[in-house]
């Protein structure tokens, strides 16, 4: 996190039994007394079998917590 923005990194695995063409991970950002201040994602093209995805997704906001609220895969 910096003064202006969040980012929030993290890994993936792949171990679903098939390749992705297209995976996304959303979190929801929230201030101190637990409003929500925005959002943050990562995308990635191309996920094979058993592959690994170090992500980092960005937020333009600042955050006290954050929860991850959806990953998108097809």
């Amino acid at each position: 996190m910096d003064e202006y923005s969040t980012t929030i990194t993290g890994s993936i695995k792949n171990n679903c039994g098939r390749k992705f063409r297209y995976v996304q991970i959303t979190f929801k950002l929230f201030d101190a007394s637990g409003s929500v201040v925005g959002t943050a994602l990562a995308n990635q093209n191309d996920l094979d079998l058993d592959e690994t995805w170090k992500f980092k997704a960005h937020g333009f906001a600042v955050c006290k917590t954050f929860r991850m609220t959806e990953i998108t895969a097809f």
